[in-house]
Parts: structure tokens; C-alpha cells; sequence
């Protein structure tokens, strides 16, 4: 029985004919003049989604039937294969796969949530699916269904095509940073490996320097340097938390840093903070760099002497030498 609608059998697999060619090449998109370069760099759901994304693919979705069956009778996630006709980032493979939750009949969802009637229709769709890697698998990016399976128009391709070759293209470029900060930020990374009271002192640092020096603090993140004490604790700013306090245990400098940047902008590009694999925090990083050119962006885009945050720097502390 396919899961695309109960009873009945399995509907052909819907291929847009205006989806675009696929011999064109992953990243065949025109060029990106001024107007569209500016567009993209708008930080908003779908540039977030692609910069979180550690893969994303043009393909056929097949829904697993047996685990639909289970999460319409009992919540649970569903297991979904991508048949890929394009890879657009990330690895390429013939396929791929993620698992997505879905409530149990009857028990209503959030508007942004998949339903078990949106993942039915999935079955034999032309998809660009948005993939991050995480505990158990792929997920879906974004938890906003309307971003991250997006319906593979022309214009959709062309788009994250674009955007993919402006990510490549910032990537390949020095972050621009304020001096001042970037020597601050840089001190305090430094200290953070020099000791317990150092470690603490630096974490106080670099998070009093808040949303002001994102830039300057993502620029001096990757440092793959052993902390004296795998432990950070931070106040707990979720709306929906139980603690006062949250608490990870970090091994490296890098995972740490991640961690603050998290809780100075409110922004995930991978968790890092507790045990992680070098892929992971490569893609971290990388993910962390592009949302800083995207603030840069924007910070020219307000002029000479603004905050892309609109957050001024505490500026209580100054790092020691």
C-alpha cells in the first residue's frame, strides 16, 4: 500500500515540464549581476535554510510505507528516499534519505509543520529537498515545510543554483572586519586555551562582546585547540526551556565558540557543542562564515558606522595580552 493516499496505489511520479534541463550543470544559472546578487544576499528563511543545509538535492521522493503507517497510528518519523537528479551541494550519490516527524491521525499541527497528508503527497513528487545532517540521519533544514521541499519551477532552480554560486564565491573571499574588534576577538580565543580561569574569563569575553562583533568573533572561531576543560555553561534564552542554565561540554575551542555565537545571535549552523566529528565542525564553520559575509552584506547595505545587528557591543571587558 502507498503511502501517497491510503487504499489506493502509488500515482505516477509528477516531473514539471518546465523544470529546466538537467545536462545544463548543477551550477548553470547566468550570471549574478548586481540586482540578483543583492537580492540574495537579503538574510531571510530561504538564505538560511540553504547556508544551514549540509546537502541539497533535486529528485523523486518515495515515501516509506511501513514507517508512515506507524507515525499516522502512533507519532513517530517517517523514513523518505530522494531517487537524486541533481546534486546542487553536498555530496553527490545516486540517493538519499531523511526522516521526518509526523503526528498520529487526528492530533492537530502547528502551521509549519509536515503533516502526514503533506508527506502522503510527497510520493513520487520532483523535489529540491534541503538536508541537514544530525542524530539519526538527515532531517529537513528548516522546520517551515515551504523551504525546505521546495517544487523544482524554473525559476526555483535557477534561484538555488544562484545562490549556491554566490556562497562559493564569498567563500572565496576574506571576511571584511573592524580591526579593533578582530584583535579583541582574536586575544580572547587565544586565552581561551591557556587555562581554567582563562577558559571562563575568555567565554565571559567574547559573549560581553555580543551581537556587535559577530563578524569579528566568526572570523577567529576556528581554532581546533584543545580546551582545559570540556565544560560551558550559558543562560538558558529559549521560550520554551525548563533550566535556568544550558550545559554542554565542549571539547575543542571551535565547539565552544560555536556555542556563544549561538547564544549572542540566536542563529544554529550545526551543533558542535558537545562531542563532534572534523566533518562537522568543518560544516559548522563554513556555515558560520556565510552568515557573516550576509552581515557584512548588510552592514554596508545600512552604511558607515551601523550594526547589520542593530545590537551595540557590552564592551565591558578588554581581553588580556
Amino acid at each position: 500500500m502507498a503511502p501517497a493516499v491510503v487504499g489506493q496505489a502509488p500515482k505516477k511520479p509528477a516531473i514539471r515540464p518546465d523544470a529546466g534541463p538537467l545536462d545544463a550543470g548543477p551550477l548553470d544559472a547566468g550570471p549574478l549581476d548586481a540586482k540578483v546578487r543583492a537580492d540574495l544576499l537579503q538574510w531571510n528563511e530561504a538564505a538560511r535554510t540553504h547556508v544551514r543545509s549540509t546537502a541539497i538535492v533535486r529528485g523523486v521522493l518515495h515515501v516509506d510505507s511501513k514507517s508512515f503507517e506507524a507515525a499516522v497510528a502512533k507519532t513517530g518519523y517517517v523514513q523518505v528516499r530522494v531517487a537524486v537528479r541533481e546534486t546542487i551541494f553536498g555530496p553527490v550519490q545516486p540517493n538519499a534519505s531523511f526522516r521526518v516527524f509526523v503526528r498520529q491521525k487526528g492530533v492537530a499541527n502547528k502551521a509549519w509543520e509536515t503533516s502526514s497528508e503533506d508527506v502522503a503527497a510527497w510520493e513520487g513528487k520532483d523535489r529540491i529537498v534541503f538536508l541537514m545532517m544530525g542524530d539519526g540521519g538527515n532531517h529537513l533544514t528548516s522546520d517551515d515545510k515551504s523551504h525546505s521541499t521546495v517544487e523544482p519551477t524554473r525559476k526555483a532552480i535557477v534561484r538555488v543554483r544562484q545562490r549556491e554560486m554566490l556562497h562559493r564565491e564569498l567563500l572565496s573571499k576574506p571576511l571584511r572586519q573592524d580591526r579593533k574588534l578582530q584583535k579583541q576577538a582574536m586575544r580572547w580565543v587565544k586565552r581561551m586555551t591557556g587555562g581554567k580561569d582563562m577558559q571562563l574569563e575568555a567565554f565571559d569575553g567574547l559573549e560581553e562582546m555580543g551581537a556587535a562583533a559577530t563578524v569579528e568573533i566568526i572570523a577567529a572561531m576556528d581554532s581546533r585547540r584543545a580546551l582545559p576543560e570540556a565544560s560551558i555553561t550559558l543562560q538558558n534564552r529559549a521560550k520554551d526551556r525548563f533550566e535556568a542554565a544550558r550545559h554542554h561540554s565542549p571539547k575543542l575551542a571551535v565547539d565552544a565558540i560555536a556555542a556563544i555565537l549561538n547564544q549572542n545571535t540566536g542563529e544554529s549552523f550545526g551543533f558542535i557543542y558537545n562531542e563532534a566529528s572534523d566533518a562537522a565542525r568543518a560544516s559548522c564553520v563554513r556555515g558560520w562564515t556565510l552568515y557573516a559575509h550576509y552581515l557584512v552584506a548588510a552592514r554596508d547595505q545600512q552604511g558607515p558606522g551601523k550594526q547589520a545587528t542593530g545590537k551595540q557591543a557590552p564592551g565591558k571587558k578588554a581581553p588580556g595580552k
